[in-house]
């Protein structure tokens, strides 16, 4: 198998430039410098292995060519129509739940992602083991009325069977307005949403919580949750 690689701007590419011979099915590990004038691959997919540090890699799986970009990266600034919770911190999130035992959290960074990992979650025994885990909006309530949708990203080591809920609650908690999904392969990121415009017997101007809920019945689990945005469309 023949794999080609190149370079556009002030940047370096490992393995350099040029034709390279490799074993069919063989992983080529890829790294790129500087990491911050690193724009985009061109070419053949390539795999992330981890952005921060600048590493990739690509299967050989038939003859591959791809081009490594650099160059200035534009700075987006702040999208007003985005707003992006900032759930990387331990103290905004608390546990309950009927089948919550012995709880622990932590941040957690992967590649460019970072935010809380909920662990060791142990079912009662029943089958009806879970997670349940609260974000607390720091100097809450908020009013998010203006936005269209709420999205939460999150991976999960759960077995099968299992779903997940994500709800948004007023101070008075409750159940408020929810969404459920029982088809998020393990080990995978997947989003749930919240259509603020069929939530409506939700104050959206008054939102305190976000909640989001794992059942299954494996003896223990892990839930990572990425990110929370609010998004105006």
């Amino acid at each position: 198998m023949t794999g080609s690689t190149r370079e556009r701007g002030e940047g370096t590419v490992t393995p350099a430039p040029g034709p390279h011979k490799h074993k069919e099915n063989e992983t080529v590990d890829l790294t790129v410098k500087p990491v911050d004038k690193f724009l985009r691959w061109e070419g053949d997919p390539v795999a992330t292995v981890d952005e921060a540090k600048g590493l990739y890699k690509i299967a050989m799986t038939g003859d591959k060519e791809i081009k490594a970009v650099f160059g200035e990266k534009e700075d987006p600034g702040e999208d007003e129509n985005v707003l992006k919770f900032d759930i990387a911190n331990t103290a905004y999130w608390d546990f309950g739940g009927n089948h919550t035992r012995d709880p622990e959290i932590e941040i957690f960074e992967e590649g460019d992602k970072k935010g809380i990992k909920a662990s060791d979650m142990q079912s009662d025994g029943d089958g009806e083991g879970g997670i349940w885990v609260r974000y607390n909006i720091p100097d809450g309530p908020m009013d998010l009325s203006e936005y269209d949708k709420i999205i939460v990203e999150f991976k999960h080591t759960l077995g099968w069977p299992s779903y997940f809920q994500f709800s948004a609650l007023p101070p008075s908690g409750g159940w408020g307005i929810y969404e459920v999904d029982g088809d998020i392969d393990k080990e995978a990121w997947g989003t749930l949403e919240l259509i603020t415009s069929e939530g409506t017997d939700v104050d959206w101007g008054n939102i305190q919580y976000f909640v989001i809920q794992a059942y299954s019945a494996a003896n223990s689990l892990d839930l990572y949750i990425s990110s929370i945005t609010a998004i105006k469309e």
